[in-house]
């Protein structure tokens, strides 16, 4: 059954380093587990003018250097900074802010604040009043952000006119997968022409802005023994216009002797990793990894050198949901133990 967009409330995140998409996609998961069917986009992937016409939104907005918009929203801000703005623009839009940021900074989480005054400036009726997460909490981050979740919840339970279907937050429920694989040996020739216009329909703001370039040179600039390893890298054709400061980022693989570890570990064969494959979303609202990472039909080995962050820290989301697979009690118990928050809480004092 296709989901009701009544019950697709947005988030919107800007990051820098990631911690706020990060962030964003724990909600995303959280509200799936309230019977939601969240959108989750960057601020600035997501058209600024239809704003106005949604009823629920949620920031989850990072600080980015001397107290400045992270670089995927700033467009955006710019916009919304606009003169020619009619004050009554979030007139009808609910909204919550969590911002994250480090009090040692003396710019702490300006990004959230300034975009909390300027919605309530607009009209913008807030859902709880503005979040502030400190890394430098005792607990990290995930102090204001718990909260923030666990307060946003409970006032979204309370707005069934908006959300019919919003169930209470279940953490044991098991959710349906995001992605379907279609195997392409499985799928006819009209349905695969149909996946690959899909597919290119979905073409992201950041994916716009993708270039690919070949690297002439990678010159090490420091000393062999210094701690800092600085390199020096020469484009091919490097026609782009920047201005001084501007910054690069670059899209990396998994090194072969680190995804050679998983395969082992996982005693995955070739046949399985170089099966062919449609990515089919299952639920509308969800999005497809990037084209400038993958194509389609694509592999699970091409996933696991360009898509999987295999080298990243666990997550306690990623815990949860592992919980919610196990066959085993004594490891569910276990991954529910570390996924917790409290728990987690209680053995910083131990």
């Amino acid at each position: 059954m296709s989901p009701n967009p009544s019950d697709s409330p947005l988030i919107l995140y800007g990051t820098e380093t990631g911690t706020a998409r990060d962030c964003a996609e724990n909600f995303v998961e959280t509200l799936r587990l309230c019977n939601l069917h969240p959108r989750l986009f960057s601020f600035d992937d997501f058209v600024f003018e239809d704003l106005s016409q949604e009823k629920v939104i949620i920031f989850i907005i990072a600080t980015s250097g001397q107290g400045q918009m992270p670089s995927n929203m700033r467009k955006g801000w710019r916009q919304m900074l606009s003169k020619h703005l009619p004050t009554n623009f979030f007139d009808n839009t609910f909204f919550a802010i969590a911002a994250l940021g480090d009090s040692s900074y003396v710019e702490y989480n300006f990004a959230g604040k300034k975009l909390y005054r300027r919605i309530l400036a607009l009209g913008g009726k807030e859902i709880i009043k503005l979040s502030l997460c400190d890394d430098q909490h005792p607990n990290g981050m995930d102090e204001g952000f718990e909260s923030f979740k666990k307060d946003c919840i409970t006032e979204l339970c309370q707005m069934k006119d908006l959300f019919p279907s919003i169930e209470t937050l279940d953490e044991s429920k098991q959710l349906p997968p995001k992605y379907i694989l279609r195997y392409l040996e499985g799928i006819e020739d009209g349905e695969t022409e149909e996946m690959e216009r899909n597919e290119n329909k979905m073409i992201s703001g950041s994916e716009r802005n993708y270039v690919k370039m070949r690297v002439l040179k990678n010159e090490r600039v420091t000393h062999i023994d210094h701690f800092q390893d600085t390199r020096l890298i020469t484009f091919e054709n490097a026609t782009e216009d920047y201005n001084p400061g501007d910054v690069a980022q670059i899209q990396p693989e998994n090194f072969e002797e680190v995804i050679q570890m998983v395969f082992d570990a996982l005693n995955f064969d070739d046949e399985q990793l170089d099966r062919p494959f449609h990515l089919e979303k299952s639920d509308p609202y969800v999005l497809l990894p990037p084209k400038h990472i993958l194509t389609y039909p694509t592999t699970l080995r091409i996933c696991f050198k360009k898509l999987f962050d295999i080298n990243s820290i666990p997550t306690r989301a990623f815990f949860q949901s592992l919980s919610r697979i196990s066959s085993n009690e004594m490891e569910k118990e276990r991954l529910q133990e570390l996924a917790d928050y409290n728990s987690l809480v209680n053995a910083n004092f131990c």
